[in-house]
């Protein structure tokens, strides 16, 4: 659950990052599931997220 303050903070940082000429890109690390992340993304939160965690995820060039 997000915290009821970290949307008034999410809401702030985009305000001043929108408010630069260009405007900036807020990009966060999320480490939880997407669903969950994906409430840290929006027009008055951050513009992206990653997960490190696929960084350490097993990996073979011949999946699909």
């Amino acid at each position: 659950m997000i915290r009821f303050w970290f949307d008034r903070v999410f809401r702030r940082w985009r305000e001043i990052a929108d408010g630069y000429d260009p405007p900036r890109v807020l990009i966060g690390e999320v480490d939880m599931e997407p669903a969950r992340a994906a409430r840290f993304i929006g027009p008055d939160r951050l513009h992206q997220a990653f997960a490190s965690g696929f960084l350490v995820a097993p990996w073979s060039a011949g999946a699909r």
